[in-house]
């Protein structure tokens, strides 16, 4: 029986913003492409830039978005989030690190920056239906004046649900949905017949396979987090009281870290013990070179 190779779904975090960072040019293309869709301009001379968040309170260490993206006359930025399950308090999180990104373009004390036009948006990927109506595959937000229909368009939240625009029901083009279906694949070989025939396509899977072989420890991670996740949302359903939830996800964050703490010590305990390798590869199942 062929046994696939270990799978971490585009969906992850990590994985995302690896791809951004590291990935070839036609997986980069591929991003442009499915983000210039969205904000309807072309994003392709656009630059990665530095994605921590200054803030005001001395006890925070900043917030971290997924990738910020500007124009090279620095007056577009984008920020992009991808969202793989909803929670009551992702949309203010959000919206914050909107606030902040377009302070920043007035934070300098150079006068003349308030007379340039600036425009920051923020594309939030939702790996989930609306919570407002279940149909919707984009919503968009601008500041606008109701009375007389005017839109300042200089800030802007534009909402994808993946699931809706993957789906060839709505979206009657078949290369901007197979683009959003790559989200939903949950392994290599259900990844290939939506790359099929898009190199941009073939690109991000061959990449995916490329860093989750390189880097063992993001599957390893993944899986452990989905667990995570998963024994917490079973635990939490049927979790009354607000106590009881915090306590439970206390509980398991720290017996996860104290665990991975345990195992590290006796493994250091293991290496300086004075055993040979050969009785090391014994006690630990494992080559030692």
């Amino acid at each position: 029986m062929e046994i696939e190779n270990p799978f971490v779904p585009l969906t992850y975090d990590k994985l995302f913003k690896s791809l951004w960072l590291i990935g070839s040019k036609e997986t980069r293309n591929y991003f442009n492409r499915l983000i210039s869709n969205i904000v309807n301009f072309d994003i392709s001379n656009f630059i990665l830039i530095p994605n921590e968040l200054p803030i005001k309170r001395k006890d925070s260490k900043g917030n971290i978005v997924d990738i910020l993206l500007e124009s090279p006359d620095k007056k577009i930025k984008i920020n992009i989030e991808l969202n793989p399950k909803y929670n009551k308090g992702l949309s203010n999180r959000n919206e914050s690190y909107l606030y902040k990104i377009a302070g920043e373009y007035y934070a300098k004390d150079n006068k003349t920056s308030y007379i340039d036009k600036i425009k920051v948006i923020q594309v939030n990927l939702n790996n989930f239906y609306s919570k407002d109506r279940k149909e919707i595959g984009t919503s968009i937000y601008t500041l606008k004046d109701k009375d007389n229909n005017l839109d300042l368009n200089s800030i802007k939240i534009i909402n994808i649900y993946i699931p809706i625009l993957s789906n060839l029901c709505y979206n009657q083009d078949m290369e901007k949905q197979l683009d959003y279906v790559m989200f939903d694949a949950t392994s290599f070989k259900e990844m290939a017949i939506y790359a099929k025939g898009n190199k941009e396509r073939e690109s991000v899977m061959k990449d995916i396979e490329k860093i989750v072989n390189q880097y063992k420890a993001m599957q390893r991670e993944y899986e452990e987090e989905k667990y995570l996740k998963d024994v917490l949302e079973a635990d939490l359903k049927e979790a009354k009281e607000d106590g009881i939830k915090e306590g439970i996800i206390t509980g398991r964050q720290a017996g996860i870290k104290e665990g991975r703490q345990e195992e590290r010590a006796n493994l250091l305990k293991l290496i300086n013990s004075g055993m040979s390798n050969e009785e090391l590869s014994k006690r630990l199942s494992m080559p030692i070179l």
